[in-house]
């Protein structure tokens, strides 16, 4: 690539002198420490979007989004790339909300009873609310002049002996609300009730007589969820599919309060700009960005998966024609991050990214065409490089004897291209199972890729030589870096010292986790249509691993350019299935040899798209003779 990844000085210095006054990263920037005081110089703010592992040093920037950061949060904190940028879109649109940037009080009490002329406050809780983000809680016990009946005993489940060990005295209590409160709109439900307490308490321990702007969530809730046909909290944390725990406690009435509210709020004012249109991108760059398909990250895939097929976006569109995808009515993860993906990566990797860009916002079908067949070849020439270096790195692996039985695999070469480092050392790792850094030198600096095994943090590794480094980044078990050429045999020698104190003989054992022992006869359409729950699948929520024992051969090639993949024909009681076999072509010289015997099979489940049947084929993870 020609600016490389991330912010530097030439193009923020061509940004001003074009009068940018702002830069906006996506996926990139959390490293970037010298470029962000530079721009700052340069009279440039900069919001930072990345996902990418922090140094304990931050940019300083105008504002950072990364769920990783020790400041933040979020609750979810592998959030891809684009996953953070989607958040940045939502609040940049909700900045357009009448609620922006105003104070909410959602309030909750119990009391001795309903009469608030006679009866006390025995729980007060609270949230302060901001941009539909707690930002402070309140909860108070109260101490009140009179013991509990049975009746609030059994509503509250609050006793007599809970409010003397934990409550406390109302007017200490009533002013520490007065404080929290600090003049916020007032929020509960059935809010009349609620407030007719407060303002008699308020008054008779502060003298104070407080106007603030009331919201009662009954009417709102008659307005915005006509259908409703009652009112209660719980009937309609129901009927919005919001969990909760007891009711009649402050804190959990108040917890459930705030999030009917958010959700009235969102229907009364809907975005003028729906993010979720964007959902068959989100869920592109989500799959393509190899994080974790758990928790949000994998409810953000799953829901624009039912949008890629329809997508509206031209480029894409003419990017699935090409593909034969185009009359699909469904476009399975495999198909985003086996063909979708590398094409519109391939841009980046074998000259500029903005090419894939280009492709998805151009509003011309001829020149989407253009640009797409354009990413088709340079995905093939990336294939090709990929092959072709691959081999280089192969024969440095040989000829250096031995470095394929050391604890990590380190390669510093001239004679490869950039693009495609952590494609190979991806590869290098995946057939040795060894942390692997792939270092490519020029004149003046030494550029490269690692990939680590699980159990063995390599960005950690990278900050303790982060001395060594002009920058870094990455995630846990994937990261990049540039250095001084003069520093790289020190580097090489400090990684292997570090990675060899920290590595263990388990973490260098290629482990296959199988999840059920299965008969053929149970793997029916039924079966398989079950397994779809489970989808997307990726990382850390991987397709189920099955084994079957004693089936029968009843026939087997090899194919491919290279004869490297390997199709059978299984048989078990009478249950035929064909099985296929990624780079395991090497395997035909055994069944050559011992077809007769029956073998153990490890494998996923999947369809096939090649056949008219949709056949349920087997794709093996490993194979052996049966005993």
């Amino acid at each position: 690539a020609i600016e490389g990844y991330g912010l530097n000085h030439e193009s923020l210095k061509l940004f001003s002198e074009k009068g940018v006054k702002l830069i906006i990263t996506v996926d990139c920037g959390i490293s970037n420490i010298e470029e962000v005081d530079y721009a700052r110089q340069l009279g440039i703010d900069v919001i930072i979007t990345d996902h990418h592992e922090p140094s304990e040093q931050l940019p300083a920037a105008l504002a950072i989004l990364n769920p990783k950061i020790k400041e933040s949060e979020y609750p979810f904190k592998n959030l891809a790339g684009v996953g953070v940028t989607i958040k940045l879109m939502q609040g940049f649109f909700y900045s357009y909300h009448p609620d922006y940037q105003k104070e909410f009080s959602i309030v909750d009490i119990e009391t001795t009873g309903f009469n608030p002329g006679t009866d006390e406050i025995i729980e007060i809780g609270a949230y302060k609310v901001k941009n539909n983000l707690v930002v402070d809680r309140f909860h108070r016990l109260i101490k009140p002049g009179r013991r509990l009946s049975e009746e609030i005993i059994e509503i509250t489940g609050i006793t007599d002996e809970l409010l003397s060990r934990e409550g406390d005295t109302p007017d200490k209590v009533i002013r520490e609300f007065l404080d929290f409160f600090d003049g916020s709109v007032f929020v509960a439900h059935n809010a009349g009730f609620d407030w007719s307490f407060l303002e008699k308490s308020l008054r008779k321990f502060t003298g104070k007589k407080l106007e603030p702007k009331i919201m009662d969530t009954v009417p709102m809730i008659r307005s915005q969820l006509p259908g409703l046909s009652s009112l209660k909290l719980q009937a309609v944390a129901d009927y919005l599919k919001i969990n909760a725990g007891r009711y009649h406690r402050a804190m959990n009435d108040v917890d459930v309060l705030f999030r009917i509210f958010v959700e009235l709020r969102r229907l009364r004012y809907p975005a003028k700009i729906d993010v979720f249109r964007y959902l068959d991108l989100v869920s592109l760059g989500t799959i393509a960005d190899m994080v974790p398909l758990t928790s949000e990250n994998r409810v953000l895939a799953a829901l624009g998966l039912t949008k890629v097929p329809f997508t509206k976006n031209l480029g894409l569109q003419t990017l699935y024609s090409i593909l034969n995808l185009d009359k699909k009515n469904e476009i399975a993860e495999d198909e985003i991050g086996w063909q979708i993906a590398p094409i519109l990566n391939a841009a980046g990797r074998m000259e500029t990214g903005d090419i894939s860009l280009k492709l998805l916002l151009t509003k011309d079908k001829a020149e989407t065409k253009r640009i797409a067949e354009y990413l088709l070849e340079l995905n093939q020439r990336r294939k090709e490089l990929t092959e072709e270096n691959l081999n280089l790195i192969q024969e440095e692996i040989k000829r250096k004897t031995g470095i394929s039985k050391e604890n990590v695999i380190i390669v510093k070469t001239d004679k490869i291209e950039h693009g495609v480092t952590g494609i190979l050392a991806t590869k290098i790792k995946n057939k040795y199972f060894r942390p692997t850094v792939i270092m490519i030198e020029n004149e003046d600096f030494v550029t490269g890729a690692a990939r680590s095994v699980s159990g063995l943090n390599i960005i950690e590794i990278l900050r303790e030589v982060e001395g060594l480094l002009i920058q870094f980044g990455g995630h846990e078990y994937a990261a990049g870096f540039t250095l001084k050429k003069d520093k790289a045999d020190e580097f090489i020698n400090e990684i292997k010292k570090l990675i060899s104190k920290r590595v263990t003989k388990k973490m260098l054992q290629p482990v296959l986790n199988i999840d059920l022992e299965i008969e053929f006869e149970k793997i029916t359409k039924k079966f398989f249509n079950e397994l779809d729950y489970l989808r997307p699948f990726g990382i850390e929520n991987e397709r189920p691993v099955f084994l079957t024992r004693d089936a029968e051969i009843v026939n087997f090639i090899s194919y491919g350019r290279n004869k490297e993949h390997l199709k059978l024909r299984l048989r078990k009681k009478n249950r035929f299935f064909n099985a296929i076999g990624w780079n395991m072509g090497e395997f035909i010289k055994h069944l050559s040899k011992y077809r007769e015997l029956p073998v153990d099979i490890v494998y996923t489940i999947q369809r096939s798209d090649h056949t008219e049947k949709n056949e349920i084929i087997l794709v093996l993870e490993d194979i052996k003779y049966g005993t």
